[in-house]
């Protein structure tokens, strides 16, 4: 069913624009959420039944432009009135981001990209990779090969759980395969360490025994001889190697309940002669645990306890049991290395095999919202799109628990995420949990508040604070969970879903994570795709992008703004062409007005004497109605800065000299009209720079009124650095 009334959209306005109503600089356009609705089934005359049932979408039917009262200025924006049902044309999602190493940090150029078993795209060759996701589709597993052999890394498989957003950016890392090591002879037994931990045979977890005589060729022949085996593993006691741990640690039990699954580790194997030709390993084989580290069942009832060996599905990214280890009397027991027989299975090269057992905990949440900056101001918020990865530790065992995308699990204020969380209320001490929290936002590593953090937005207080035993190491934020219904960490397993975590807000206790490096920017659209993705109107910022999928030109125009404070804001509004101004519009009034991007622009260095920055602007180039092409548009930008002292124009590049009205200086924050024209204008002198890159989300492409970083780098010229369009100097 389609509600007439819209659903709640706010909007993040600029700084200078704080609307009395609320207070906040924020404005609820409103959205009708794109539920589908289901049209009347027409008549088979064959068969007098209903034919296929067609569907609409929940669309925008009325919207008004409304202008904003600003700070000596008006900021029109599209405020949805009424909903309806109309032709679906969903927007297409994509999943983009960068694949590194996770031993030397650099970008892995020409990996293979698999979706249900199917090469769907690579990277190329900066490490970047895009995909298309399928419609309907909300849980997507990827796997990585290395199938051209360029850097010696494993398979991996990441499982992505995605929203609505258009994009939602990812780094994935992969692990260097070790050496290979050399096994003398294939005729007797021999035993392959696995997961040894530091080297001491006591932190060994496991071994895999050989059998005698259970290796062939390629052919099905029997194979004799010196072999070459290279075991790779992720050793959950490492949280390296638990970053890169394949799919998800989650299982349904017997009785049909979601589990965890606690990881004592991983390991895969690859067997070859001493000429590199492949082997396969025959018949069943077998793995010895250590007691020590894996306690065996006491009670054959006792399914919490009941170690198994689980193997990987790489289409469905998920673990499937393969074996129970069960304690086995026989001649193979080897007390004198403190490892036992427990269980066997059929071994494939290069499958991932997982020594896992069921862990029965508390679900809990725990809130997380991020800030641009470390004054944790609540208005200056990033949007719920952040990736979390959450290593949940038991004694020692790490197991993984990983949010991909915040809109797995939105808080429904759209300020933060619910991560999911392991709690044990009948520990006093609180000790059985530990949560390592890392947080990333795009390409951003995001840090989270130390303790002493005097923002009003800090609300855990001494008490709080050690009861979670919050500790910050760099990136990472260590706690041990500890449920509240007061927060940060809600009891109950519904609570991120629709229960208290869901409903949280800053004024709220929670764990607040920052940008250091990122660029506070407002990316104000009058006609945002997050309102109505299914139709196009002529004032649409990103007409192909938004509803036909296709990629399209992103422009930029360079201003350096020479000042002797470290801040500065500057404001870009793209307008269109009053030649075709309110042509095919439908909305209660013309407007002009495509989009403004609001820049709080920071000096890189405190002693330079200048600000760079790059400022996003709609392209000039073809305007589309309701996915019509309809005129030609040559935009229109106007630069604003915002500083207290009085600034003036000083230099310009050639191609804007006459742009200026041939003034020397304005005084501003008078408004400096820049009428730009199509792809001739834009050049290495220029100042003006375009892009066709769909991998660059730095922009405001994703979330139409999100911070995004400066795109400092698509205003540099190979050879010449920054190229500015326009120099300002302020006193």
């Amino acid at each position: 069913m389609c509600n007439s009334e819209p659903e709640r959209h706010l909007i993040s306005l600029p700084i200078d624009c704080v609307q009395r109503d609320t207070e906040r600089a924020e404005f609820n356009v409103g959205t009708c959420g794109q539920q589908e609705c289901l049209k009347t089934p027409k008549l088979d005359q064959t068969s007098c039944t209903d034919s296929e049932q067609e569907y609409d979408c929940c669309q925008p039917v009325e919207s008004q432009i409304i202008d904003l009262q600003c700070q000596g200025y008006t900021l029109p924006v599209t405020k949805v009135i009424s909903c309806g049902c109309g032709q679906c044309m969903k927007a297409r999602r994509k999943i983009v981001g960068r694949v590194i190493s996770v031993n030397s940090g650099e970008s892995l150029r020409f990996i293979n990209i698999y979706y249900n078993s199917t090469l769907v795209t690579g990277t190329d060759n900066m490490g970047v990779f895009s995909f298309e996701v399928p419609p309907q589709v909300r849980r997507v597993p990827l796997t990585l090969k290395d199938d051209y052999k360029l850097h010696n890394v494993m398979n991996v498989t990441v499982v992505f759980n995605i929203g609505d957003a258009l994009v939602t950016y990812h780094v994935i890392r992969m692990k260097t395969i070790p050496a290979p090591q050399t096994v003398d002879d294939s005729t007797v037994e021999n035993c392959i360490p696995l997961l040894v931990g530091d080297g001491d045979a006591a932190d060994q977890v496991a071994e895999l025994v050989v059998e005698p005589n259970s290796l062939y060729t390629s052919d099905g022949n029997m194979y004799e001889g010196s072999f070459n085996i290279t075991v790779n593993t992720i050793d959950m006691r490492n949280i390296t190697d638990a970053e890169v741990a394949p799919g998800d640690f989650t299982a349904v039990d017997v009785e049909g309940n979601l589990a965890e699954l606690k990881s004592y580790g991983m390991f895969s194997f690859d067997f070859s002669d001493m000429s590199g030709n492949p082997l396969s390993l025959g018949g069943t084989s077998e793995i010895r645990v250590n007691q020590d580290l894996i306690p065996p069942c006491t009670s054959d009832e006792d399914r919490m306890c009941d170690t198994s060996l689980w193997v990987f599905n790489e289409r469905s990214g998920s673990w499937e049991m393969a074996s129970t280890l069960r304690d086995t009397e026989g001649s193979r027991r080897r007390r004198q290395n403190g490892l036992s027989v427990r269980g066997g299975m059929d071994i494939n090269n290069l499958q991932w095999y997982n020594i896992d057992t069921f862990i029965e905990s508390e679900r809990c949440w725990a809130q997380v919202i991020a800030y641009n900056t470390e004054d944790l101001k609540p208005d200056e918020l990033l949007p719920n799109t952040f990736t979390i990865t959450s290593i949940i530790e038991e004694k020692g065992q790490s197991f993984l628990r990983r949010n991909n995308n915040g809109a797995a699990f939105p808080n429904n204020n759209k300020i933060g995420v619910c991560i999911p969380q392991a709690c044990d209320s009948t520990n006093p001490d609180n000790s059985r949990f530990t949560s390592h929290l890392t947080v990333d936002y795009n390409e951003y590593v995001l840090f989270p508040a130390v303790r002493t953090n005097p923002s009003p937005s800090f609300r855990l207080d001494s008490s709080d604070l050690n009861k979670l035993q919050y500790n910050v190491s760099g990136n990472q934020l260590t706690i041990r969970p500890f449920a509240s219904n007061k927060g940060p960490v809600y009891p109950g397993k519904d609570a991120g879903i629709t229960g208290a975590c869901s409903k949280a807000t800053t004024t709220e206790k929670h764990f607040p994570f920052y940008c250091p490096t990122c660029y506070d920017v407002t990316c104000i659209t009058v006609h945002s795709s997050a309102q109505n993705p299914s139709r196009l109107t002529p004032l649409t910022f990103y007409p192909l992008f938004s509803i036909l999928g296709e990629e399209q030109d992103y422009c930029f125009v360079g201003v350096r703004v020479y000042t002797n404070v470290g801040t500065v804001r500057i404001t870009v509004t793209s307008e269109m062409d009053s030649s075709i101004s309110g042509s095919g519009n439908s909305n209660k009034r013309s407007s002009s007005t495509y989009g403004t991007r609001e820049l709080k622009a920071r000096k890189e260095n405190p002693n330079s004497e200048y600000i760079d920055a790059c400022m996003e602007y709609k392209c000039s180039g073809q305007v589309y109605d309701s996915g019509t092409p309809s005129k030609q548009d040559t935009t229109k930008i106007t630069i604003n800065i915002k500083n207290n002292g009085t600034c003036r124009v000083t230099n310009a590049t050639s191609d804007f000299t006459t742009h200026l009205n041939e003034k020397e200086s304005i005084t501003l924050p008078a408004e400096l009209p820049l009428i730009f024209g199509d792809s001739q204008t834009h050049g290495r002198n220029s100042g003006l720079h375009k892009t066709d890159d769909v991998n660059d989300l730095g922009r405001c492409k994703n979330d139409m009124n999100s911070p995004q970083s400066s795109e400092i780098n698509h205003c540099e010229v190979s050879g010449h650095g920054f190229i500015p369009a326009v120099t300002i100097t302020c006193n």
